[in-house]
């Protein structure tokens, strides 16, 4: 019978699908990156669109005081005022830091501090800050770090607050990503990561602080302005060489990219050149198409037992997925990497119950990164009855290949023949005991 060997199949396809080569969601522009390290991320499908030694360590710089904004966002409110201490921002003296030149004994709010750290980077103001936050440095770094964690940063670590280089803070672009998205997510730091110019009121000890930021891409004053840049982080130190994260958005389409280990010494701002050509490329030659709509049979099946007439029963899409492909993409090259509930599914089944999961990758792949392009839930295609004499023979066939009843089938036969051998042996010696009783008489 058809059914009676299922036990012992797999679901090929599923086997076939999990052991085909995973392509990523990345693909190869037109030109040269000159960043050492490079991450492009279209934030609104979370696709990555390219990437270069995302996985690679780099240092910091001051690109940290986006943790540093978060952690102070968490602890403090921004019209906290917060008294400066001298003996807290003269530890940057001789270091050649940028800093607001605050003085002992000023007074400032965490707002303008804030603004002072993360548009003119000055190392000053997130020093401060990280004492008032932290009650210390040691301690402000324990934040860091925890904070890390949570955001899911697993390849950081932070050892100071300031955007001065140090050897044991170091991140990469992947998690450089996280941070700057969780940054961005808080509404008064995206306000001010997209600010160009800030005048800090006038304080107990100085006089009006004018801001201008190290995000060029966001200054209509510079020569590296980009209009559909929105907001950004500069950083730079002599072992990370400029880096920077920013955001730009155009169309509907939202996009941040992470550079690091920019030639500071190269003819051009790299980082900022880089970036411009990384958004123009995916603004121009990107778009959403859907991969595939709910209710959509996908081309992968399931194996059926305990059903007279279905064998195999298709699967349809739980869900839609829309992604960001190239606009001349061939989507016949889309493949589904399956997980099925069961290798085989006993019959009867309803419709649209689901039956498993499926990522979906596009098949234009680098050799660094194996992205998803989405996940879909898998259902049953069509409704499918079970047949009650199919699953009496699987009981039937179940017990009879049992071990333990062949077990005592088999001693059962063996007591059969031994009895059936002494009974014969038995009336063998009756019958010659009624011979001789019959001669003798």
């Amino acid at each position: 019978m058809k059914k009676f060997a299922l036990s012992l199949c797999v679901s090929i396809i599923t086997l076939v699908l999990l052991a085909s080569t995973l392509f990523a969601s990345a693909y190869t522009p037109t030109f040269e990156v000159s960043a050492k390290n490079a991450l492009l991320v279209n934030i609104d499908t979370d696709e990555i669109i390219y990437s270069k030694n995302s996985n690679d360590r780099i240092y910091t710089a001051s690109l940290n005081y986006l943790m540093n904004a978060i952690i102070v966002c968490d602890k403090a409110k921004l019209d906290d005022v917060v008294t400066v201490k001298g003996e807290v921002v003269n530890r940057l003296l001789g270091t050649g830091a940028i800093v607001a030149n605050l003085k002992d004994g000023e007074q400032i709010t965490v707002g303008d501090l804030m603004r002072c750290m993360l548009i003119a980077s000055q190392n000053d103001a997130a020093l401060v800050l990280a004492e008032h936050v932290g009650g210390s440095t040691k301690g402000f770094v324990k934040l860091m770090n925890e904070k890390a964690k949570k955001l899911g940063m697993k390849d950081s670590s932070f050892n100071t607050p300031i955007g001065l280089f140090d050897e044991k803070q170091y991140t990469t672009a992947r998690d450089l990503f996280k941070l700057y998205s969780a940054a961005m997510n808080i509404d008064s730091v995206a306000e001010i990561l997209s600010q160009t110019r800030y005048t800090v009121p006038q304080t107990n000890k100085s006089g009006t602080r004018l801001l201008s930021t190290t995000t060029r891409l966001i200054d209509r004053t510079t020569n590296y302005y980009y209009k559909y840049a929105i907001a950004g982080k500069t950083g730079n130190s002599e072992k990370s060489g400029l880096c920077i994260a920013s955001t730009a958005e155009r169309d509907g389409k939202r996009y941040v990219c992470i550079l690091a280990g920019c030639d500071p010494n190269a003819e051009k701002r790299i980082d900022f050149s880089d970036s411009i050509s990384l958004y123009k490329w995916a603004f121009g030659n990107f778009e959403y198409k859907t991969v595939v709509s709910k209710g959509e049979q996908v081309s992968v099946s399931a194996k059926v037992d305990l059903s007279w007439e279905v064998d195999n029963i298709t699967l349809v899409a739980g869900e839609s997925v829309v992604a960001l492909l190239p606009k001349d993409a061939d989507l016949s090259t889309i493949e589904y990497v399956v997980k099925l509930d069961e290798k085989v599914f006993d019959a009867p089944i309803k419709k649209n119950e689901k039956l498993g999961t499926a990522e979906i990758y596009f098949t234009n792949p680098t050799d660094e990164d194996s992205e998803p392009l989405g996940k879909i839930t898998l259902l049953a295609g069509q409704e499918v009855e079970g047949s009650a004499a199919l699953l009496l023979w699987r009981w039937i066939s179940g017990f009879i290949g049992n071990p333990f009843v062949i077990v005592l089938f088999v001693a059962l036969v063996v007591a059969f023949i031994v009895m059936t051998v002494m009974a014969n042996v038995k009336a063998k010696k009756e019958r010659k005991k009624k011979l001789r009783l019959k001669k003798r008489l």
